[in-house]
């Protein structure tokens, strides 16, 4: 392995390596900036902050690296990303003159709005790890006793851990600054204590375990069969956000039904967007192909969960390793709210165990199907506990996320950070895929079903939780206090059939994911129809009887 100073440059990380093959699809999108508004509540003195971040910098190298071409290492080393040919190096390089600009608004209207229109407009500059610095700092001042400390870092140097490690030892430094103490020994861990760590495990025999995990999973899943046209999504260069908070109290609530389980907030998140995301309708097919694996609403969805992909040698080390994996819930709409929580644990804790495997080895050699119901980039979550109370000095500071970096499919994001007991809830996705009505409509209904599990017991049987807001409800009935229509003189299927004749290859129906929807046009639906039809009137149907029938949620109900 190359040494800092040695010239030969460091190798990429796997989760670097995903980022970097993501940026070569769109090399000008400024999606790939993660970014942070913290709010300091306090005079802060902005030359000590500044001494601060300096030092801070100097001792985080993933913030002063230099990516490029580069000789490839030992043998093996470059096979953790899978790109060989490549053959692009990290190199940590001097770094101390860079810019922080410190801009006054308080002679604004509106110091927020302006201090926040500041921040995303650069946010929106694209920047290429080639050739400029990978992150961008800033400190605006907004009141006399209030800054707004802004850092935007490419998510190729850093993760969301990483800027958890990064954060407090600026914030320890400002401190040791401001009392006049001497500075606290460095914290952080070179890089190359990451990349040792990654190639250790690369050579392992848990890297052979985790991949023989998965292989297994997906192939239970029915989702293992290779689907090349299904890689390397292009992320959104913008991303359209609807942000909310659960209220303390049912914040509290919705912990205390976790710990009733024997699991934590991160869980009991994961299985209310299961649910939510069945009674959509965007439920996995079983195997057989019935839509069921068994049991009442035992349709099984997938959600692509983030994890920080580190193994104890790295807990100290700021840098980019973040993973991101399928969490596969079985029946999340069967039985009662204590049984979708311990599925969902159960289903979580082999996750987690095995969640150094690189979501990009899954993607190229087990052949991930991405016509898994919210599976590889439809739905995702990620919950981030690990936050930090911090102050700077005698000033507490507050954190407010701007950005996560790339966005694919509708993504939410939890923080467990609010300094008042609430949860703030993000729901972000592609404007292009999701208009903003849409994300708020998702928004809004998830911060209700959240309310009702957090006074539901476990007890509480999942058929009778509703994801309906009380505004649609009301809608719903409204729609049915309307006038009476008279009956159309033309049957339907007749009626239907005219249309098919005008136009028999029009799409009539399109059923399921975008990625894996089922489409048919009207001559095709027609025939599902008229076979139905048949079907019933040889069992004794018809006759202008009525009769009840069981019909899975597919495109076969609407043929019904």
């Amino acid at each position: 392995m190359g040494q800092i100073g040695s010239g030969e440059g460091l190798p990429l990380t796997a989760a670097q390596t995903g980022m970097w093959i993501a940026q070569q699809l769109d090399p000008d999108s400024p999606c790939f900036r993660a970014a942070e508004a913290v709010e300091i509540r306090g005079a802060v003195d902005a030359g000590l902050l500044e001494r601060a971040l300096r030092h801070a910098v100097e001792e985080t190298e993933a913030l002063r690296v230099r990516f490029g071409e580069g000789p490839v290492g030992e043998e093996g080393e470059e096979g953790q990303d899978g790109q060989e040919e490549e053959q692009v190096r990290q190199y940590v390089e001097k770094c101390d003159d860079w810019p922080l600009p410190l801009i006054d608004l308080r002679g604004e209207s509106d110091p927020d709005a302006a201090a926040h229109a500041w921040m995303w407009a650069d946010l929106g500059q694209p920047v290429d790890p080639r050739r400029s610095r990978v992150f961008s700092f800033a400190v605006l001042r907004t009141a006399h006793d209030r800054y707004l400390l802004y850092l935007a870092i490419h998510h190729i140097a850093m993760d969301g851990y990483a800027m958890s490690l990064f954060l407090p030892r600026v914030a320890q430094l400002y401190t040791a600054l401001e009392s006049g103490a001497p500075l606290p020994e460095r914290t952080l861990a070179p890089l190359a204590r990451a990349l040792e760590d990654e190639a250790a495990y690369h050579r392992s025999e848990r890297m052979v375990r985790d991949r023989a995990y998965w292989t297994e999973q997906l192939a239970a899943w029915g989702g293992s069969a290779p689907q090349p046209s299904g890689h390397w999504l292009r992320p959104a260069r913008t991303f359209v956000r609807e942000t909310g908070h659960l209220e303390p109290e049912a914040a509290q609530g919705l912990r205390a039904l976790a710990r009733e389980e024997r699991t934590g907030l991160a869980t009991a998140a994961m299985a209310a967007l299961a649910l939510y995301v069945h009674r959509l309708g965007g439920a996995e097919p079983a195997a057989d192909g019935t839509g069921r694996d068994g049991g009442d609403g035992g349709e099984g969805v997938v959600l692509d969960v983030t994890v920080t992909g580190r193994g104890g040698a790295t807990r100290d080390v700021p840098c980019m390793l973040a993973n991101v994996l399928p969490l596969r819930v079985p029946c999340p709409a069967a039985g009662t709210v204590g049984e979708l929580l311990r599925r969902t644990t159960e289903q979580a804790k082999g996750l987690l165990r095995h969640q150094r495997y690189p979501f990009w080895h899954l993607m190229r050699e087990a052949g991930t199907a991405r016509r898994l119901a919210g599976g590889m980039a439809d739905w995702g979550i990620n919950v981030m506990t690990h936050d930090p109370k911090i102050s700077f000095g005698r000033h507490p500071a507050l954190l407010h996320n701007l950005s996560n970096g790339p966005v694919t499919g509708m993504s939410v994001n939890v923080y467990d950070r609010p300094d008042d007991g609430s949860l703030r809830i993000d729901f972000q996705a592609d404007p292009a895929v999701h208009p903003p009505e849409q994300v708020a409509a998702h928004h809004r209904r998830f911060l209700e079903l959240l309310r009702t599990l957090a006074t539901a017991g476990t007890g509480s049987r999942l058929d009778t939780l509703d994801v309906a807001t009380r505004g649609e409800r009301e809608q719903v009935l409204a729609w049915g206090r309307g006038p009476h229509l008279a009956v159309p003189a033309k049957p339907l299927h007749t009626a239907f059939e005219e249309r098919v004749r005008e136009d028999p290859d029009a799409v009539a129906l399109v059923c399921g994911p975008s990625r894996a929807a089922t489409v048919l046009g009207r001559r095709a639906l027609n025939a599902r129809a008229n076979r139905l039809a048949h079907l019933l009137l040889d069992r004794g149907g018809g006759g202008g009887g009525e009769g009840e029938r069981a019909v899975a949620r597919n495109e076969n109900e609407a043929a019904a």
